[in-house]
């Protein structure tokens, strides 16, 4: 449960999963072109939704997960939502991303030397980390721009 979870240390137990993980992912992902490392990535964005789309066509809640209080497990939903926080399982494809993200950099970089004008394709890569922290700072911070179920969404 959370009481038995040090957030930081769980952290670190989770990612020997996905060091077990990594050499099996790494040959699935090494021979992805640019469109499919693209795609492969874009569905992987697509992922954290079905925590909004599910409740949604199942005409429940879409913060569903607000019936949970922090330390308890006495309910299908608390079970849920410790689960969704917690489970190595439910950030898979963040550390896939994360490996996908490392393929597109190369892929960009291959093409980039290839191009006339490489600064076409590095210099919009440098400022997409600072815009992506922007944007997720933005969500948590203006609540006019927060997305349905944001606390779970966006950490998943």
């Amino acid at each position: 449960t959370e009481h038995a979870l040090q957030s930081h240390c769980w952290f670190l137990s989770a990612m020997v999963v996905y060091w077990l993980l990594f050499k099996p992912l790494a040959r699935c992902l090494q021979n992805l072109t640019l469109s499919a490392t693209v795609l492969c990535m874009l569905s992987l964005f697509c992922l954290p939704w079905l925590v909004v789309l599910v409740p949604a066509l199942a005409d429940q809640p879409v913060v569903w997960y607000r019936g949970h209080s922090w330390g308890e497990t006495g309910s299908w939903l608390d079970l849920a939502v410790v689960f969704l926080k917690f489970h190595p399982a439910c950030y898979l494809h963040v550390f896939v991303l994360g490996m996908l993200l490392a393929k597109l950099r190369l892929l960009l970089d291959v093409k980039a030397k290839a191009s006339v004008r490489p600064g076409n394709f590095c210099l919009p890569m440098e400022f997409l980390a600072p815009l992506g922290y922007l944007g997720l700072g933005l969500i948590f911070f203006l609540p006019s721009l927060q997305p349905l179920a944001y606390k779970l969404s966006a950490r998943l």
